[in-house]
Formats: structure tokens, sequence, C-alpha cells
């Protein structure tokens, strides 16, 4: 099964820069066609499939056009009467330029030709697009008469060349006729509905975009993410690209069917500067100071008399001043009129450590502390909007992903209902070179290169020259946080690489940690190895005892010295009682398969895991180890098994540090047979697009949907089956670096088939492991009893008029209970999160054919998700 996706991308950034998308309406010039090229893709009159930018200045030919302007007025007769000579109708183009000759739009030449190679001119598709619009007069109008009337109704808006046609040239003349008034040419010139109306059931509006989901010029938001104001009137949207443009100046294009906005672009009304938070010096009285960095020239920027001012997307009120007060992150200005500037955003965020995670309470404990000394917690349940994606992969994460002494660049609103933010994943390992000020800030060299610090981190640390770890980057790239090398948990390790290299007596090294980090070195010239000093070469032979003098990769405890080379090495102890002293490293499970049970999180009822053992997933131990993203480490609390077989295969179960809950480790080989994952969970499948991978190979960014929270699995392009679409329901295992390298389609949405269903499967209801899956039709729907109008029943069956099983559920948008929704009929965005009132049951419509059908899925008798197919 093949499927092609071909989304819309149109992403807005509104934390650290812009890229603007360009819009216009009729009558106004274009400085750029990009978004009129957005448009006709979406709207299927061009192939949204080759980047723009590449083909933008490429000529047109004659039936290409033909074919774009017949889709552009729907005018589709590919039997009518064949004009010219050299057209067949054997393609789609030919076929174009049968319909719209056999329509009197499109003319040949005198030898009965039409040429549908040959390049077109920017004249010649202005005549034919007069011709498609109405303009059929009885007498034949010459060529500048023609060139009038398209210069009358500004077909020619935006466009330098009329001599030759080039594909921008093309994207601006289709978009200024698809806004063009269609006429009855009977002289009276009565004005028709627009081919945007009449073929597309489209009108646009042109406003500013005043309130979201999260944030309002009034102060009162949508109170839905599928919910937008422009001028303050509220629409439903079906593209989430609208949401993130919040006091831009835009063009929407509304349904004139469902009154939904189907696209939003910004408009080129808009102009729009930013400042770095930390350049920011002075509000005063509708005016903002700053000065850039490297300089000390001070500059101004003037605000109408009425700006907005949004900060972490609450409207300040009053207090303006203080609200430019933050660590980090931007101002964003907006003006309507290139004058003075009308709206101000401040996305201002704080870097915070975390010391743990309370996942049933979905709370994250951190060392930051308030203005009373006390310790800030970051509680997630409860929020009107969270998201905080993994830095810099792009994955999203939530309470069961973070893990302690990560490093969290979050932006949290006054009022506590908004979270965003990051968690940062990228690190630089070395030694500090050079300590400096520039500017009133203070700099570190590390590995010969320059990086900003944070100010607060900075104070308090005891990082000095020479100073040896790990330093963490926050999503400002400024070094934030750093965890010594003498660490427990930083000198503990999987040793899975040893040679010497060519010419070379260095003997190199690496090894993968608990601190998920890859330590890439040599050994010193002197080891201690399990407690005797020895010479290198000694340390490698006793590590390389396989067959061919290999090396037996294991889990070791090392050191490294002030050069930053192996100086200590000490291998685990074959059992507890064989150990001698405490905090040492010792068997508890040798390599091979062991009964499992699940619940218990015990191997043969003997070994119990807590919740915060490490899991440390490596290469199978004759896979080659050069691609890291088959490396990965959690701690246990935070993954499930993603199969449930009753026995497992693992390379070691280890004891370490007596003194401390992570005390244990478990190894196991990066196969299908014992992956684990976060995301045991379905996700419904959103969109699917070919991207750059965190690793720089090309891989397939699949987002959806999961338990409310939006989702992006990153498939490799070597494992991608080019089998998953928009719709489907899938579960898929990662590893640390955001990658997915196996998943499992539950649902195929466009086959309508089960992942569990044979020639004599149940393909209503499935059970394994502790999950249920039930896909049926709701048959009832009522308030349960004795509650205070939350939490509702749902009846559902194999057919619409049966109960098989009863659910309650949950109505409200909290962590209990998600309702999403897969809607075939919108244009765009046809998976998103939705409401339980958009459910509609057999007895409250007695029509079969209104039945809403869901998947249901419980896991150990707990409602998790309802997806509801329209």
């Amino acid at each position: 099964m093949i499927k092609k996706i071909i989304p819309l991308i149109l992403s807005v950034c509104l934390i650290f820069g812009y890229t603007p998308a360009f819009a216009y309406e009729k009558g106004e010039a274009s400085d750029s066609s990009d978004m009129a090229y957005a448009l006709l893709a979406n709207l299927g009159i061009l192939e949204d499939g080759e980047s723009y930018e590449l083909i933008k200045n490429n000529t047109v030919t004659r039936e290409k056009f033909a074919l774009y302007l017949s889709r552009l007025f729907n005018i589709w007769s590919p039997n009518g009467y064949n004009k010219f000579s050299d057209i067949s109708g054997a393609t789609d183009e030919e076929k174009a330029v049968i319909s719209l000759g056999s329509a009197d739009i499109l003319s040949g030449f005198g030898d009965g030709t039409f040429r549908p190679k040959e390049n077109i001119t920017v004249t010649e598709t202005a005549i034919a697009a007069l011709r498609a619009l109405g303009y059929k007069p009885t007498v034949n109008w010459s060529t500048d008469r023609y060139l009038r009337e398209a210069d009358k109704i500004k077909l020619f808006d935006g466009i330098s060349n009329r001599d030759k046609s080039s594909m921008g040239d093309l994207v601006v003349l289709l978009y200024n006729v698809l806004h063009a008034d269609r006429i009855e040419y009977d002289y009276t010139d009565d004005k028709l509905e627009t081919p945007l109306e009449s073929v597309f059931k489209l009108k646009y509006i042109k406003g500013v975009l005043t309130a979201n989901a999260y944030a309002s010029f009034s102060g009162v938001r949508t109170g839905g993410a599928d919910y937008v104001a422009v001028d303050n009137v509220i629409y439903k949207t079906e593209t989430a690209d609208a949401a993130d443009m919040l006091g831009y100046k835009v063009i929407a294009y509304v349904s004139t069917e469902s009154g939904n906005i189907v696209y939003c672009f910004k408009d080129t009304d808009n102009t729009v500067m930013t400042i770095d938070l930390e350049e920011f010096d002075e509000y005063d009285g509708g005016t903002v100071l700053y000065t850039p960095e490297n300089t000390d020239r001070q500059k101004r920027v003037h605000l109408t008399s009425d700006a907005v001012i949004i900060k972490n997307s609450v409207l300040v009120g009053t207090d303006y001043k203080s609200a430019f007060n933050g660590d980090f992150g931007t101002i964003t200005l907006v003006s309507y009129d290139g004058g003075k500037y009308n709206v101000v955003i401040i996305d201002s965020y704080e870097n915070y450590n975390v010391t743990g995670v309370d996942v049933s309470k979905k709370t994250i404990y951190t060392d930051k502390k308030d203005e009373n000394g006390n310790f800030v917690s970051v509680l997630l349940d409860g929020k009107d909007f969270v998201k905080i994606e993994m830095l810099p992969y792009g994955k999203e994460v939530n309470e069961n992903t973070i893990e302690p002494d990560d490093l969290l660049s979050l932006s949290i609103s006054d009022d506590k209902s908004i979270v965003c933010g990051y968690l940062c994943a990228e690190t630089v390992n070395g030694k500090v070179e050079e300590i400096f000020q520039k500017n009133g800030k203070t700099y570190i060299t590390v590995n010969g290169t320059e990086y900003k610090t944070d100010p607060e981190f900075f104070k308090n640390s005891d990082i000095t020259l020479d100073t040896q770890g790990e330093f963490v980057l926050d999503a400002k790239g400024r070094i934030a946080a750093f965890r010594k090398d003498n660490s427990a948990v930083n000198e503990i390790g999987y040793i899975y690489d040893l040679y010497t290299a060519d010419n070379r007596r260095d003997i190199n090294v690496k090894i993968y940690g608990l601190n998920r980090t890859h330590t890439e070195t040599v050994l010193a010239d002197k080891v201690k190895f399990n407690g005797t000093p020895e010479k290198k070469e000694d340390v490698k032979t006793a590590l390389c005892t396989l067959s061919g003098g290999q090396l037996k990769r294991q889990l070791i405890k090392f050191k490294l010295n002030s050069e930053n080379k192996v100086s200590q090495i000490d291998t685990a102890y074959e059992s507890k009682d064989a150990k001698i002293g405490g905090n040492v490293l010792y068997t508890q499970l040798e390599k091979g398969t062991y009964q499992w049970y699940y619940q218990m999180k015990t191997f043969g009822r003997q070994y119990v895991l807590s919740n915060n053992t490490y899991y440390m997933r490596v290469p199978r131990e004759n896979d080659d180890t050069n691609d890291k993203a088959l490396f990965g480490c959690q701690s246990f609390k935070n993954v499930t098994w993603y199969n449930q077989d009753a026995s497992k295969n693992i390379l070691g179960l280890y004891k370490f540090n007596d003194d401390t809950p992570y005390a244990d480790v478990l190894v196991v080989p990066n196969s299908d047979g014992s992956t684990l994952t976060n995301q045991t969970e379905i996700t419904v499948v959103s969109s699917i697009s070919k991207k750059t991978g965190p690793d720089g190979d090309p891989t397939y960014a699949v987002h959806g949907y999961c338990r409310g929270n939006e989702v992006t699995a990153y498939i490799p392009e070597f494992d991608y089956k080019n089998d998953i679409g928009e719709g489907d329901i899938i579960r898929f295992a990662t590893n640390i670096y955001g990658l997915a390298k196996s998943y499992e389609i539950v649902y195929d949405y466009s086959e309508d088939k089960t992942s569990w269903e044979d020639e004599t499967g149940d393909k209503y209801t499935y059970v394994k492991g502790g999950l249920r899956y039930t896909f049926g039709y709701v048959n009832n729907l009522y308030i349960a009893p004795y509650t205070t109008g939350l939490n509702s029943v749902l009846q559902i069956g194999p057919s619409p008029d049966v109960i098989e099983n009863t659910y309650q559920t949950n109505t409200s948008q909290s962590s209990t209970t998600r309702f999403i929704v897969v809607d075939k009929n919108r244009r765009t965005d046809k998976v998103y999160m939705g409401h339980f009132d958009e459910i509609t049951s057999y007895e409250a419509s007695k029509s079969f054919a209104d039945t809403s059908r869901v998947f249901v899925h419980t896991r150990s008798g707990w409602l998790i998700a309802v997806i509801i197919y329209k």
C-alpha cells in the first residue's frame, strides 16, 4: 500500500525568529508569490511537490497553463469538440486543452495547431483567463483591448514582465483570477461570484487576529485550540497555522458552507521586528529602549497609544514596565502600516534544573526557589495549554519523558494556565579553557568554542579554569547547567568499542553512559584496572576476550583524568557475594532470557526493579555500533515494555551505588523483540512529511495526537515502509534521540482495517497485555447518575443498534480521557483535538448513517482515549 501525503507546511515560530508568510488580496501588488502558491497548491490548482523556490523562475508551457486554468474554473469536458490537430487527449494536460478549447476559452494558431510544448506568455494567459471569467464579446477584441480589461480588473497586479510567463508570474496571475469577479457578458456586465466563491466555496476576510486559545487582546481567550478571533469575531479554524498568528494582520479564507477558517496567511502590511529580551533597557511611556548586542548605541521603538502588550500569553493591563522583565527570550513588535508598532508580544523564559518528577501528579520538581525561598514545582495538569519540545531534536515531551537532572527552558504565564518551552538536550563535553567578560556578559570557552552563560547559573556555580565535565546549553544556546565527571551516574557506562588507530599508539575507546552521552577518547598510558595499575596494552588484552581478540562489550565503571583520558576501569563483580566493598558494580542477572512479570516489574519473581532503575538499550552484540540512535537510556518509571511477551532477552542486570535509589541498571539489546517505549498509548496520525532527522539523515516526521498531547515520531528513511497515512492509529518505539525505529499500525484508516484482523478475527475488540482496543458504533450517551454532569456514559457495540461495552468518560479537557476527531470532510487538519459533544449516538439520531464510529482505548480498565471517526 502506497500513500501519497501532500501536507501544507507554513509554520510560524513565535519564539526566537520569524519567517514571513507573504499574503495579498485582489487589488494589491504582491511582494512575494509564496503565499499565492501555497493557496493554489492546497486548492488543487497547482501541484504541491517540488520546492517553489526552485521552480518559480521556470517557464510554463501552453498545455500546463491549460491544466491549471481548467482546475481553477472546474472546466472538464475532455470528450468535447477537439479543434486542435496536434492534441490527442492522451494526457491530463491535453484533456484540459480540449475542455477549454471547446468552451471557446483557448485558441490556437492559424494552421489548426495548439503547440502544447511551447512556452506561453503573460498576455496569452490573461486573454484566456478573461474569457473564462465571462469576457466573450460578440465582436473580436484586439489584444490591446484584452490587456486594458485585464488592467482594469487588476489581473496584472504584482506582475512585472508581460512578455514571457515564469511560474512565479503565472502563480500571481492565477491568484488574481481566483479573486476576480465573473461576469455575464451581455453589455450589462452584471458581476457574479468569484471563482473562489463559486468553485471552491470560500471567501476571504482581512483583519487582525485578536485571540486564540492561549491569549487575547481583550483578555478573554477563545476557549478551544481550534478557535481564533479575527477582529474579535470568533471562528473555528481547520488550520493550526492560524493560532500562531496572534497580533498579526491576516488574510483568512473562510468556508461559505461551514463558516470555518480553512486557510490563514499573514498580510504583507505587517512590519515585524524582534528584540532580544537581554538587549532591553527601559520602557518609557510608549517607547521601548534597547541596546543591540556588540554595540553601545541605544535605539528606540515607538508604540501607538493603544498598543496591545501580551506577555507569555497574558494581556498586560497596567504594569507595562515590569512586563519586560525576564531571564531571556524575545520581544516581537508588529506594525500594521510601517509606522509605530501596534502590538508587542513578549516571550520570556526561565531555566529550571529538574530534581524529580511525579508522573502520577504530572508535577516537575526543580532547584529554582521563589521569593520566599521555597523550591518551585511546575504542575502540568489542569492547564489550558502545555507544550514542551526537546532541543535540538524537536520531539514533544511530557512528564513521562522528563528526567531528574534535565534542564528545562520554560515560559509560564502569570496565571499559571499556560506552560511552553523546551527540554534542553544539547550538551558540550570538555574542559574550561577560558572565562572572560564581554559587553557585561560572562563567556566560557570549551573545546575552542565560546559560549555565553546563564548569569544566575554562573553566579551560583563553582566553575573555574580547567573544570571538566558536561555543559548543558539552554534554549538560547547559553551554558546553563553543569554535570561533573565524578558523579556516580557519569562513572557508569557500556564500553562498546576499543581499537588502535593506524600508525598511532593511542588505544581509542567508546563508552555510552547512563547520562545519555557518548564518551569517545583514549586510554591513559597507565590505567587502574580492577584496582591494579596496568599498562594500557594489557588493559586492552583483558577486555578483548572474545574470539579473534574482539572486545567483550559490557557495563563498566570508569573515570577520566584531567586530560580527558580513561584512567580507571572497573568491570562488574560476578555476583553480590563476590563483591568487595560498597558502591561497586556487580551482576545480579547475567546475559540470558528470563521470565518477566510485568505487573510486578520482576524477573523470575526474585529481582524487583524499582521505579528508578536505569534502563539502557544498546546494539545487539554482533551489530554495528556506528548508529548512535541505537543507544538509549531512561529511568524505568518512564518506560513500559513495547511488547507483552512473558520472557525477555537481556544483556545483564547490574547493581551499583548501594546508597541511592538509582542502583539498578538493566541492559537490553536494541531489537524488536525487547524494545521499550514511552508511547505504549496509541497515536492518531495527523500528518507525514519528509525531514532531516536529529542525526542529519533523512527521516519521515509522523505527527499526531497521543492522550491529548501533540507528538512526533521521527522514523528513519531506512525503517519507514511508506505505509502510514492521515487518520491511522499507530504505536511506536522511540530512542533517546527521538528516532522511532519500530512502529505498529493499529488501525489503517484508508483500508479500514485493524492490525488484529484476519479471516476469522474479531474486528470489534482486541485485548492483550492489559491493553484493550474497541472499535464500534455509539449506541447511547447519557449523563452518569450521581455526578456533577462532567461524567458521561458511552455505550458502544459492533453495530449502531447493539450494546456490548459500557464506559464512563470524563467530558472535560482534563488528563483523564481525551477526545480526538478524524473528519474526512475537512479541507485541512482533518485530525484534531475534539470534544465529547461531537459524538452522535444511535439513540439520538435513529440513523445508522449518522451514528458515530469510535475507537476506544483502555489500559488495565482505565479509559485512555476516544477517537471519533466522522
